[in-house]
């Protein structure tokens, strides 16, 4: 199988992904470096797990984050793993691309907007909300589920220079990730680095331009910049915005940055729900719980295939079925 997901990984390469939500310049990045954590060295490390793997596996694919179905597939799929995606009814996008060419080559990877798909399957994984989490896990009855519901990112800016690089895991899957940073936290003084933000948002912007925004989206941004915009406060731009606040704001939005002033990141860190964070963003060598990540700047939303996802080893789990009963 190991050839057959080699192949099937090269001719993803040369295929331009569907940009869903996103723009066509910010689906190629996020689907080129998806591409390029699967390496062949890296590919080979992670299949190199001892264990006879599942038989057979269903995973929901995000919406936010169009291209994380493909390293989970990539791994079962390499192990022999039959795989079932249940992709949105309404843009099967990225996961029906996905089945469409592993399909040429032999491998046994379908799509289909079922909700059957993680009902069947010897292991569920499922990405979503807590409220998908608790619907998947009742349907399946107690047989195994690989789940991780809602958590958010946050950044520690300590020096000017890094906004260049914080700018761009912002624009990523265009800030909707759950590893994208929604708040900066930074020692500094906050208007120079919500103005040294908006230059580095800019740039990004012109190079991968923000996609469409669902209504509901358009509509709270549109009053969460306008309160903003009143406090006096507020960069903003095609595409893009970023505010001074006193706290850390209820929600996040797309390529929206609001920046809040703490003198010491434990400041910050109690403000954060630990069960809740999932990566730390930083320039500087602070402490994280242990199930989040912590990530420098520039690497956010581009994890590298051997980690804990969410404190979890999940190469193992897919090598190791007995290891989730």
């Amino acid at each position: 199988m190991r050839a057959q997901v080699r192949s099937w990984l090269a001719a993803l390469a040369a295929t331009d992904p569907p940009p869903g939500a996103l723009s066509p310049e910010g689906a190629r990045l996020v689907w080129r470096e998806a591409l390029e954590a699967l390496r062949p060295a890296a590919l080979d490390e992670a299949l190199a797990r001892p264990g006879p793997g599942w038989s057979s596996m269903g995973m929901a694919c995000p919406r936010t984050v169009p291209t994380a179905p493909l390293e989970w597939c990539a791994v079962a799929l390499g192990r022999g793993t039959r795989v079932t995606l249940k992709v949105p009814a309404d843009d099967p996008g990225a996961g029906a691309l996905l089945a469409e060419t592993a399909q040429g080559f032999g491998l046994p990877l379908v799509a289909t907007t079922d909700r059957a798909a993680l009902v069947e399957p010897a292991l569920a994984v499922v990405m979503g909300s807590d409220d998908t989490v608790a619907a998947v896990r009742g349907a399946r009855a107690g047989r195994p589920v690989l789940a991780f519901g809602h958590r958010s990112s946050v950044a520690w800016l300590t020096d000017l220079g890094s906004v260049g690089a914080l700018s761009e895991d912002a624009a990523r899957f265009d800030g909707r990730g759950c590893m994208s940073p929604t708040v900066v936290y930074t020692p500094l003084d906050p208007d120079e680095v919500a103005a040294a933000l908006a230059l580095a948002l800019a740039r990004s912007q012109a190079r991968w331009p923000r996609g469409r925004l669902s209504p509901l989206e358009g509509a709270r941004l549109r009053v969460r910049l306008g309160r903003d915009r009143v406090a006096g406060r507020l960069h903003e731009g095609a595409g893009w915005a970023v505010s001074v606040v006193s706290d850390p704001p209820d929600e996040a939005l797309p390529r929206w940055l609001p920046v809040v002033h703490r003198a010491r990141w434990a400041d910050a860190l109690r403000e954060l729900d630990p069960a809740h964070l999932s990566t730390v963003g930083a320039d500087d060598a602070v402490d994280v719980p242990p199930a989040a990540r912590r990530a420098p700047f520039g690497q956010m939303q581009r994890p590298p295939l051997n980690r804990l996802h969410d404190g979890v080893d999940w190469l193992g789990l897919l090598a190791e079925p007995l290891s989730l009963r």
